[in-house]
């Protein structure tokens, strides 16, 4: 079976941002992703999976010019997002 996994751009939202010294900042985010299995077979759509909310803490580190994740952290609840 193969995996598609689609990002819902529309409903996603940064729920905070908090810049924790003059180089690192945390973000969290709540994004919805849906998922849709496919048979290997013939292509066909074998199961379609309602959308998730997948709340997540991104820490960002600015490293000369440019930021880069440093650490990602996901919650198992709705955490600080609302559904």
């Amino acid at each position: 079976m193969r995996q598609e996994s689609f990002f819902d751009s529309v409903n996603s939202y940064i729920a905070a941002i908090r810049q924790l010294d003059s180089q690192t900042i945390e973000i969290d985010t709540c994004e919805f992703w849906t998922a849709q299995y496919y048979s290997q077979k013939n292509d066909e759509l074998v199961q379609s999976e309602p959308t998730s909310l997948v709340p997540q803490t991104l820490t960002l580190d600015l490293s000369q010019t440019s930021w880069k994740i440093k650490q990602v952290k996901f919650y198992d609840d709705e955490a600080f997002c609302q559904p």
